[in-house]
């Protein structure tokens, strides 16, 4: 293929920018894609406001405009987001899934760590209900294993209450149930229910 092939981005209309570090540290190299013909087609040093700008004019240089640009998919980087309102003026934003994703865990984690502080009560509570979940699957898991004719033996000292074990090993016969004990902690379920 000829340099000036390469060099024609006149059909370019879909694009994403994303960033990447080359080196140890933050130093950051700014790859903007093609997204029909799936290939990079610039490549700039750093992610900030000016990249944006520096793609518009390479653009211009190689038979394309930034008025064709109609899409832009980036990340949630402020500094893009204006520079691509500014520079690609027809192009629509589309942010970046992950960073969606991301944004939006962090945010619910946040808040579940607020409500954690403000009510400590209530996260003791769910601390102590796991526990006992996590006792009653073992014993469970035993029983499975022994086979339902020793259900009635199962005293509560061993950690399961009666009514949930004869409901999961009901269970157990018209399907295999989950397995909520992996195979190698089974030992260490039995021993904490001695």
């Amino acid at each position: 293929m000829s340099r000036s092939a390469l060099a024609n981005l006149s059909d370019v209309s879909l694009v994403a920018i994303d960033e990447t570090s080359y080196r140890r540290g933050h130093e950051y190299l700014t790859l903007v894609s093609d997204m029909k013909a799936r290939r990079v087609v610039f490549v700039t040093p750093d992610r900030d406001a000016k990249t944006i700008e520096r793609f518009a004019s390479y653009l211009g240089q190689h038979r394309g405009t930034p008025e064709q640009v109609t899409s832009v998919s980036i990340d949630m980087s402020p500094a893009f987001s204006i520079s691509v309102d500014e520079h690609l003026p027809n192009a629509r934003v589309t942010f970046d899934k992950f960073r969606v994703v991301a944004n939006a865990s962090k945010a619910l984690d946040t808040v579940r760590r607020q409500q954690q502080k403000a009510d400590p009560e209530r996260q003791h509570a769910l601390d102590a209900a796991q526990g006992r979940q996590q006792t009653e699957s073992c014993a469970i898991d035993g029983l499975e294993a022994l086979g339902s004719s020793t259900l009635p033996s199962v005293p509560p000292a061993h950690g399961c209450i009666a009514s949930n074990c004869e409901r999961f090993l009901n269970a157990s016969k018209s399907m295999s149930p989950p397995r909520v004990c992996a195979s190698d902690a089974r030992t260490s379920c039995a021993q904490k229910s001695n």
